[in-house]
């Protein structure tokens, strides 16, 4: 995930998606998804990449405005 992200996140950041990355793995979530988003991500480009693959990466349409640590609107 971080390899595909142009803006690398903040150590602290980073942290905060390993977390919720091995919690679904150890509750066995994680191998069900296809997808996973965090829309409300440090900016757009992370917001629209999936964590769990790169595919089914989300395309804005139209003119939605994002925000950071809140996501899009539009």
């Amino acid at each position: 995930f971080f390899a595909r992200l142009t803006n690398q996140p903040t150590t602290a950041r980073k942290k905060l998606y390993n977390d919720l990355i091995v919690s679904l793995k150890t509750a066995g979530v994680w191998a069900k998804l296809d997808a996973l988003y965090v829309l409300a991500a440090a900016d757009a480009q992370a917001a629209r990449q999936n964590l769990v693959a790169n595919a089914y990466n989300i395309s804005a349409s139209g003119s939605p405005v994002f925000t950071a640590d809140r996501g899009y609107t539009g």
